[in-house]
């Protein structure tokens, strides 16, 4: 069961990871509002 876990810690830090990116791209190119945002939970 411990494997797992190590996946889906892998996996959630993989998405957050592309999640900030996602969030930058669209503040900083897009220049689309935070709280507009869909990537910024």
């Amino acid at each position: 069961m411990l494997a797992f876990g190590i996946g889906q810690a892998a996996e959630a830090f993989k998405n957050q990871a592309f999640n900030v990116c996602l969030l930058f791209y669209y503040q900083q190119v897009v220049g689309v509002s935070g709280t507009l945002n869909p990537a910024g939970y």
